[in-house]
C-alpha cells in the first residue's frame, strides 16, 4: 500500500505542476468545456454546435467526419455544424472534439511532440478499426481512447523535458519500454499518469482504457492492441518481426478476431488515412516518412487529398452562403421537421454567413410587451441572452422599433444616433442588425445578429439577410400550421 500511496502523491504533484504551465489552463479549459457541454444530449446541443464553430480547425474535422461515407449516405455537402452535430450525434462530436484539441494542442509545439501526435493518431486509428471487428467496443470511442492513450509520455515530454531526455536515454541503455523506464525514473508509468489527468477531464472512460489488462473490456482491448501495434511498427529499430506479431495476436485473440493478414491490411489503412489527415495539415515528406513503415511499398510520395467541396473553405463566406441556406431549407421542409434544431440550423447560416459574432432568435412577450432572446449562437452569446429584454411600447429604441415598424434595422455604432448608440454600448456591439418576423400578420420576434467591428454590410450581404429572415418566418409559419410550440430553451 505504501508503493501505490506513493505513486499517487507523484503523480499528483506532477499534475499540479502541469496545472501551473502556462499553455495548459487554456487546453485544459477547453477540453473540459467539451465534457461539460456534452452531459446532457438535449439540453447542451446548441452549446456543443457553438463550440465547435468557434474553432475553425475543429469545425473542419467535424464537417470532414460528416462527409464521410461513413455517415453521409446521401451523397449531398453537408456543411452546417448545427447539422452535423445532430447527424453524428453529441457523443461523437464529444470524442472528436476532445481528441482534436489535444492533438492541435501538442502536435505545434515541437518536432518531437509532433512525431508523438502522429504517434497517437495511428493508434487511435488502429484502435477505431479493431474495434470495428467486435460487436462489444463502439469504434468512435476507441478512436478517442486510442488518441489518449498516449497521453502520459506527451505531458512529460512536453512539460518535463529534462526527465524526458533521462528517460530515452534509459530505454536505449536498458532496452525497457518507455512506460518501464519512466516507472523506475519517475515512479510511475505513463499511463498511470495519462489516467489521472483524463480523469481529471472528466473522461473517466478513457482513463480506464489507459490502464493495464486484466479483468480487460473490449474498449480496453482495442486500445491496448492499438497501442501495442503502434509500437512494434513505428517505434523499434526495425520493422516488427513475426515472432513480435504473432506473440501480438496471442495476447488478444480472445478479445478480438484478427487475423495476421487482417492486421496486415488494418496497419495499411491506419497509415493511409493518417497519412491524408497529415497532409492536409501541411505537413512535410520528412514528417511523414514514419508512416512508411506501415504502408505499401508502392506508396513513396504523400498524395493530396481530393479537392473539399465549395464551401469548406469558411474564409469565403459568399461562397458558403448558398450552401448553407440550402440546409436550413432542407431542414424547415423535411419530414422530421422540429423548429427548435431548425432555427438554430438557421442561426449558424446567419452567424456564418454574415459573418456575424453573435446571433440571437428572440421572441415577443405579449404580457410583458417586450422582445427577450430564446436562443444564440457566438461566443459570449448567452450572457447576451439574459441582457436581451426590450420594451415594444413606450419610449422608442431601435430594437422595438424594428418590430413595431415590422422592417429591418442595421446600427453602426460610430455613425448612429444617440440612442442606437447606448444600444451598442449595452450589447458589446460595434455595428448589430435586427430582422422582425412577421407571421400572419403579426410581428412575433426578431433575429438579432452584431460584430465587433463597425462594419456596414454590402448590397450582396442585405439580400442575404432577407434570406434568412424569409426562412425563419416559413419555418415558424410551418410549425404553427402543425402545431408545433416553438421551443423557448
Amino acid at each position: 500500500m505504501g508503493a501505490e500511496d506513493g505513486r499517487a502523491r507523484e503523480i499528483e504533484a506532477r499534475i499540479r505542476a502541469i496545472q501551473g504551465h502556462r499553455d495548459f489552463p487554456a487546453l485544459s479549459d477547453q477540453i473540459r468545456e467539451v465534457v461539460r457541454v456534452t452531459q446532457d444530449d438535449d439540453t447542451d446541443f446548441d452549446r456543443l454546435a457553438d463550440l465547435v464553430i468557434r474553432n475553425y480547425g475543429l469545425t473542419l474535422k467535424v464537417l470532414r467526419t460528416v462527409n464521410s461515407v461513413h455517415y453521409n449516405r446521401s451523397g449531398q455537402t453537408i456543411l452546417s455544424v448545427t447539422r452535423a452535430v445532430l447527424l453524428l450525434g453529441v457523443r461523437t462530436v464529444r470524442e472528436l472534439a476532445a481528441s482534436f484539441l489535444l492533438f492541435d494542442h501538442y502536435q505545434r509545439q515541437s518536432p518531437e511532440l509532433k512525431q508523438l501526435m502522429l504517434l497517437s493518431m495511428v493508434t487511435a486509428c488502429h484502435a477505431e478499426r479493431l474495434a470495428g471487428l467486435g460487436r462489444e467496443a463502439h469504434p468512435d470511442e476507441a478512436y478517442v481512447c486510442g488518441m489518449f492513450r498516449n497521453l502520459g509520455e506527451v505531458l512529460i515530454a512536453h512539460h518535463f523535458p529534462e526527465d524526458y531526455a533521462r528517460i530515452q536515454v534509459d530505454m536505449r541503455e536498458t532496452g525497457s519500454a518507455g512506460a518501464d523506464s519512466a516507472a523506475r525514473l519517475l515512479g510511475f508509468r505513463y499511463e498511470e499518469l495519462g489516467a489521472a489527468m483524463a480523469r481529471y477531464w472528466g473522461m473517466p472512460l478513457v482513463g480506464q482504457a489507459m490502464l493495464p489488462m486484466g479483468t480487460g473490456t473490449a474498449l480496453r482491448s482495442a486500445t491496448e492492441f492499438g497501442h501495442q501495434l503502434t509500437a512494434i511498427v513505428y517505434r523499434g529499430a526495425a520493422p516488427p518481426t513475426d515472432d513480435q506479431v504473432a506473440r501480438l495476436l496471442a495476447r488478444f485473440h480472445r478479445e478480438l478476431p484478427v487475423t495476421r493478414e487482417l492486421l496486415t491490411g488494418l496497419i495499411e489503412s491506419a497509415a493511409a488515412e493518417v497519412r491524408r489527415l497529415f497532409v492536409g495539415m501541411g505537413a512535410t515528406r520528412t514528417e511523414l516518412e514514419l508512416l512508411s513503415r506501415g504502408e505499401p511499398a508502392a506508396v513513396v510520395e504523400p498524395q493530396r487529398p481530393a479537392a473539399l467541396p465549395r464551401g469548406f473553405d469558411f474564409t469565403n463566406v459568399r461562397d458558403a452562403r448558398d450552401h448553407l441556406l440550402a440546409e436550413v431549407s432542407a431542414v424547415a421542409s423535411g419530414v422530421e421537421f422540429d423548429l427548435h434544431r431548425c432555427l438554430l440550423i438557421l442561426l449558424e447560416a446567419l452567424q456564418r454567413g454574415g459573418p456575424f459574432d453573435r446571433a440571437l432568435f428572440c421572441l415577443v412577450d405579449p404580457e410583458q410587451d417586450e422582445v427577450r432572446a430564446r436562443l444564440s449562437l457566438g461566443s459570449g452569446s448567452e450572457d447576451l441572452v439574459d441582457a436581451f429584454r426590450f420594451p415594444i411600447g413606450g419610449p422608442r429604441n431601435p430594437i422595438g422599433s424594428a418590430l413595431l415598424d415590422r422592417e429591418p434595422v442595421f446600427v453602426v455604432s460610430a455613425t448612429a444616433q444617440p440612442r442606437e448608440q447606448r444600444i451598442a454600448k449595452l450589447l458589446g456591439a460595434a455595428a448589430y442588425g435586427v430582422l422582425p418576423l412577421v407571421v400572419e400578420g403579426k410581428a412575433i420576434g426578431c433575429l438579432y445578429c452584431d460584430r465587433r467591428t463597425a462594419t456596414t454590410p454590402d448590397p450582396a450581404s442585405f439580400i442575404f439577410l432577407g434570406r434568412v429572415q424569409a426562412l425563419a418566418q416559413q419555418a415558424i409559419e410551418r410549425s404553427r400550421r402543425e402545431r408545433v410550440v416553438p421551443s423557448a430553451t
